[in-house]
């Protein structure tokens, strides 16, 4: 029976052959993604540490240029989609809609989100009542009530719209002075 520094000597003699024999696939990939002038650049001849140092760095910089050529390029020009800057004077009245039957952590997060996408928001919150869910989606485990009532208890909502349309028209926005252009 062999000792067990013998047995750890072995050990320790396989995971090292298995490391060489993962560096050597690592570079055999990275010469198969070489071009030919940069294959002939990390010629066999040197030794694999020099070799894969050299494949390495000219991955680098392949990748660089890769990174520099795609972010001077792109597809819509700066002017195609001006984007104003948010109002200063006053709140930005950001609007959501939802069933949010059993509200929980997800309605939340989206609720969150929705509260932080500009510095001083105002939030309303349109839930749709029991008779149009029943009608266009399915039953609710929550009554309406119950489900304003946990929609209101959220940190992030500033108002609850009851009995929210299904679709959101030019005139409802308007009605909650929620605006959808500059002046």
């Amino acid at each position: 029976m062999a000792s067990p520094s013998t047995h750890k000597r072995k050990r320790h003699e396989n995971s090292s052959s298995g490391a060489s024999a993962l560096l050597e696939a690592d570079e055999s990939q990275a010469r198969a993604s070489l071009s030919a002038p940069e294959l002939a650049a990390a010629s066999p001849s040197s030794s694999s540490s020099s070799a894969s140092a050299s494949v390495s760095s000219q991955k680098r910089s392949r990748l660089e240029e890769d990174s520099s050529s795609t972010s001077n390029t792109s597809s819509a020009p700066a002017s195609a989609y001006p984007i104003n800057p948010p109002p200063t004077d006053r709140p930005v009245r950001v609007y959501c809609d939802g069933i949010y039957d059993m509200f929980h952590f997800g309605h939340a997060r989206s609720l969150q989100q929705a509260k932080s996408l500009f510095p001083n928001t105002y939030l309303l919150v349109g839930v749709c009542s029991d008779e149009l869910t029943h009608r266009l989606k399915g039953k609710t485990v929550m009554s309406d009530v119950e489900r304003y009532e946990s929609v209101r208890h959220c940190r992030w909502v500033d108002e609850v719209v009851e009995a929210a349309p299904w679709v959101v028209t030019d005139e409802f926005l308007k009605a909650h002075q929620v605006r959808t252009k500059h002046p």
